[in-house]
């Protein structure tokens, strides 16, 4: 048994001794080794009043992904009653259930309307579903630098859109009562790369209007200067060198000694000494790494929590973490649209095809031969320059509220490739004397295997329901793993807007 405390109490002895070896090797001062895995800004910030609000929001965010967000509030007032069962994106947008940090209570936050004077009208209803108050407010103010480029995609999951997009949506929701500015930083030239002339141009101009004085009241950034510090010692062979090496104090130093990569984001500083939150993500690479700019005082990073309530493998930056939010996401597809964000109803409202054929029969919008042949023409004639790109999507617009079944998609599919091989031959062509246009039948539903084809545009494929009825079909999505999308990227912008929504309600319940 002494054996056995002497050899753990070398063992640590060794242990320490590597550990201040590495942290002279860093240049840290000798008062900063006696805890080098501690950050004694976090330790400070949890004491005051905003770590306090923190802390609150972290054990509510885990409580919700532990008990589900789905649960409509009560109301009293037939309008309030109407609203709040509604699926409809337009509808569901204007309201959310918030849990006061301060008191622990709920209450129904609803957006009523913009009015003339730039105020806005916000009812608030408590777990009762009586009314609290309502008042006109001016709005507070949240800017979602992101990349907003559009992905060329125009599959019916796709419109959910780009990253910003997304950050944006799930900002939206956890907040309807706040003005939400997007400013794009993406790459024209490079998909899903950010700008960093953009980012630099777009900070400069919000230093700007706040020292005009505009109030902004949060900045979301969720994006991440990953640093992955490399192995420098045998330390790792005793202890964990990635936990040393993006503690606080080790981190803090890699940072201020790196000052190509952090001096890009120097105006973060004086933004935040104006007053403003910054909010950026921890960083998606791992615990062994961290995000440059969560070195930066003052900073609000934010976390991940996976949908069983626990740690993100991927979060990063975990020495710098006050915030810890839901990063993973599963879309599901209703009546009334896409849900991307895991509450109640509809995100994303549907367009095109998706919006004429869902919830409509199957049976009675299988496409008739008559139909394919009428497509296959128009197919002609746009190869041929007798029809514009545009003009030929208008026109196959009439077959929006059609699908194939799997033989017409197959002989479409061959007619469109002989049509283009023909007319490299011949000056006119017969669509009837194609060989794959004499074998098009009628529609079949038992002919439809994984998912309908629209016949107006390829991108748009259905779910056939039990009863019979269409959904859009998530093939952008991999729906049997544990979420369709994650990263920090989505829980920051979930607290930016609670934070918002924190300063809004202690104004509008003086609590």
């Amino acid at each position: 048994m002494l054996n056995g405390v002497s050899t753990k109490i070398t063992a640590h002895v060794e242990k320490t001794k590597l550990i201040n070896e590495l942290l002279t090797e860093l240049g840290i001062k000798a008062e900063d080794k006696v805890r080098p895995l501690a950050n004694p800004m976090l330790q400070k910030f949890f004491r005051t009043e905003a770590g306090k609000e923190a802390r609150a929001m972290n054990l509510a965010a885990l409580n919700g992904i532990k008990k589900g967000v789905t649960e409509r509030p009560k109301a009293l007032a037939p309008e309030d009653i109407k609203l709040l069962a509604s699926n409809e994106a337009e509808m569901v947008k204007k309201w959310v259930s918030w849990v006061s940090p301060k008191s622990g209570k709920s209450y129904t936050i609803i957006n009523k309307g913009d009015n003339p004077d730039s105020t806005r009208t916000v009812r608030v209803l408590n777990e009762a579903g009586e009314v609290v108050t309502e008042k006109n407010v001016v709005p507070k103010k949240i800017v979602v630098l992101d990349i907003f480029k559009k992905d060329a995609c125009s599959d019916i999951t796709c419109t959910v859109g780009s990253h910003g997009d997304m950050v944006q949506k799930i900002a939206e929701r956890n907040n309807p009562i706040a003005d939400i500015e997007s400013i794009d930083v993406s790459d024209s030239t490079i998909k899903g790369r950010m700008d960093d002339s953009k980012l630099k141009s777009a900070l400069d101009d919000l230093l700007k209007r706040i020292k005009a004085g505009e109030k902004i009241d949060v900045i979301n950034c969720s994006f991440s200067t990953d640093y992955k510090p490399g192995l420098t010692t045998k330390i790792n062979k005793t202890y964990d060198e990635g936990k040393i090496l993006t503690s606080y104090t080790v981190a803090k130093k890699i940072a201020e000694d790196d000052k190509e990569k952090i001096s890009k984001y120097e105006k973060f500083k004086s933004l935040i000494s104006e007053g403003v939150q910054v909010v950026f993500i921890a960083g998606n690479k791992g615990a062994d790494t961290f995000n440059l700019n969560s070195c930066i005082d003052g900073m609000d990073v934010v976390g991940g929590l996976n949908s069983m309530g626990k740690m993100y493998t991927g979060s990063a930056s975990r020495a710098f973490t006050k915030h810890l939010e839901l990063c993973q996401y599963r879309p599901k597809i209703l009546a009334e649209g896409i849900n991307i964000t895991g509450l109640p109803g509809a995100d994303i409202s549907y367009k095109g095809a998706a919006l004429k054929l869902t919830g409509k029969k199957a049976k009675d919008c299988l496409a008739t031969r008559e139909d394919c042949l009428e497509y296959l023409n128009l197919y002609k004639d746009y190869m041929e320059y007798r029809l514009s790109e545009e003009d030929f999507r208008k026109a196959c617009k009439k077959f929006e509220n059609k699908i194939m079944d799997d033989e017409q998609k197959r002989d479409i599919s061959r007619c469109t490739n002989e049509i283009i091989f023909k007319l490299n031959k011949e000056d006119s062509l017969n669509i009837n004397s194609l060989d794959g246009a004499t074998k098009i039948k009628d529609g079949d539903i038992n002919k439809i295997k994984d998912a309908a084809q629209n016949l107006g545009d390829a991108h748009y494929t259905f779910e056939i329901t039990k009863d019979g009825t269409l959904l859009p079909h998530l093939s952008c999505f991999n729906l049997d793993t544990d979420s369709s999308f994650n990263g920090t990227s989505f829980a920051a912008p979930a607290r930016t807007a609670k934070i918002v929504l924190n300063k809004a309600m202690k104004e509008l319940l003086e609590e």
